[in-house]
């Protein structure tokens, strides 16, 4: 499904699940902030991104609360540090649509923890890998038929959430949240793949070096840390 398909239907989710809160007593909250993404096999990987979300309440206590969402993230990875004798570029940003389902405990009036899954849908906007040599015209790329780069990374991902959030004043909030990826960003069943080297003969790297990109391509995890600012839009 593509991203301006996706849109209207968060639009639409959104006006309903207003109203049912209106109904029902339910909380429904906007949120707005800041993501710092990385990839866990690559030093330095940062990328900065954003992120939007909607949420309303499945159920609430007194001490502790469930809810559920809808989000759009802007994150990503790359390897930040040269490799020796090589010039490496990898970089990899990507949009998410991602449902989380979150537990929440209040230890305080306006301190509150949070833990859960979260569930996205990815679509990438920039993937850029090249491996240059002395020996090697820059930006030389191999063509496969029928490849495209998409196919090699996942659709979806799985992923666990934890953080706190603080009450500021009346309806705002401010949260900080950490999430880890359970599954690898690289498809490693893809059926085309070009970013493996180590079974391709492509380029005449040694093969000490061509195991080692391999490895971190396979192994690698999305993390992301965000800092967001909250605020309820109906209230009981």
């Amino acid at each position: 499904m593509k991203l301006n398909k996706i849109f209207p239907i968060i639009l639409v989710l959104s006006m309903t699940t207003s109203i049912s809160a209106q109904k029902l007593d339910r909380r429904v909250s906007l949120s707005a902030g800041g993501l710092y993404s990385y990839l866990t096999e690559y030093e330095k990987s940062r990328i900065l991104g954003y992120e939007v979300g909607l949420y309303t309440d499945l159920i609430r206590r007194s001490k502790w609360g469930l809810s559920t969402g809808l989000e759009y993230h802007n994150k990503g990875g790359e390897n930040g540090v040269p490799i020796p004798n090589y010039d490496v570029t990898f970089k990899y940003r990507y949009h998410q649509i991602t449902l989380p389902v979150l537990a929440s405990y209040n230890l305080t009036k306006r301190l509150s923890i949070y833990g859960g899954l979260y569930i996205g849908m990815n679509k990438t906007s920039v993937l850029e890998y090249g491996i240059n040599e002395w020996f090697i015209t820059p930006g030389t790329v191999v063509s496969i038929p029928g490849y495209t780069e998409e196919a090699e990374f996942r659709k979806l991902e799985l992923g666990s959430r934890l953080g706190v959030q603080l009450q500021l004043f009346d309806n705002w909030y401010i949260g900080f949240f950490a999430n880890h990826s359970f599954s690898t960003f690289y498809n490693n069943n893809a059926d085309k793949k070009n970013l493996l080297l180590f079974d391709k003969d492509y380029y005449t790297f040694d093969d000490e070096f061509k195991k080692m990109m391999d490895k971190k391509l396979v192994s690698s995890k999305n993390m992301f840390y965000s800092l967001v600012l909250r605020r309820n839009l109906f209230k009981d």
